[in-house]
């Protein structure tokens, strides 16, 4: 069972990464996510823009069909660590000039998907890649503290915007500010079991199972009723939760030391 959800992480999170490539090629523009809010730390021009969604493509497939696993999640997450690094990580600390708590979304979006394509790299079967057992578990903790990080900021901000995510749940659905409040502290709880691995297995799939409801009743019906200006962004966002819920299955698969490696 767990070599299956180790498998079905991978899909979600590889099939998110190849749409959101897809978008990049289509629009001629960076996910939303990707680029610091003016863009002006990465190239403007139109070959930037579709080389990474060109290796973001190239990423999602090789993750997606297995054979080159491996080296697809670590391209993946050494370009997503390097868009931190040169991008979003000096905009918010230079170039902003009113960085808020809120302002690092973006940032730590992008820092779930790096520690997704880790903990991929280092779930690998020992056949595709010659690294030692070792270096495969630091792969697997470096991308479980990113993905913890980035949940426990989510957390947060649910707490901080509480509002916000009231007005952003579907008004059918009864005590929304009480949702609001609920998926915060879900939230806290599974950064806190990633981060320490405290009932990993089940307290990750749980996550993954709450992501993927959200998916279901809030992204897709966002998807079906946009406006085409915003179509792109709603495609992004739905992506994004879809390779968290992924990332949250992977990791349910490991065993508390993070040992296991299923994937084909």
């Amino acid at each position: 069972m767990m070599r299956h959800a180790i498998n079905t992480g991978k899909w979600f999170y590889a099939l998110a990464i190849v749409t959101l490539g897809l978008l990049n090629m289509y629009y001629g523009v960076y996910p939303y996510m990707l680029v610091p809010a003016t863009g002006v730390w990465l190239p403007e021009f139109m070959i930037g823009v579709y080389v990474v969604g060109a290796l973001f493509i190239a990423s999602g497939v090789g993750i997606l069909f297995g054979g080159r696993t491996y080296l697809s999640a670590i391209v993946l997450g050494t370009l997503l660590l390097l868009i931190l690094l040169i991008g979003h990580i000096p905009y918010e600390i230079l170039g902003s000039g009113k960085s808020t708590f809120l302002t690092w979304e973006n940032v730590l979006k992008v820092v779930a998907l790096a520690g997704g394509a880790l903990v991929i790299a280092g779930l690998v079967k020992e056949d595709q890649n010659t690294h030692s057992p070792g270096v495969k578990a630091r792969l697997i903790s470096v991308g479980m503290v990113l993905y913890s990080i980035a949940i426990l900021s989510f957390a947060l901000n649910h707490f901080l915007y509480v509002h916000g995510v009231e007005s952003y749940t579907p008004k059918w659905i009864p005590f929304r500010l009480f949702w609001a409040y609920f998926t915060g502290i879900a939230l806290l709880g599974s950064g806190i079991s990633v981060l320490f691995r405290i009932k990993l297995r089940v307290i990750t799939m749980l996550l993954s199972l709450m992501i993927l409801i959200w998916i279901v009743v809030l992204h897709i019906p966002r998807i079906l009723v946009s406006p085409p200006e915003y179509l792109n962004s709603e495609i992004a966002s739905t992506c994004l939760a879809l390779a968290y819920c992924g990332t949250a299955l992977t990791i349910s698969g490991l065993n508390r030391h993070g040992t296991d490696s299923f994937i084909r």
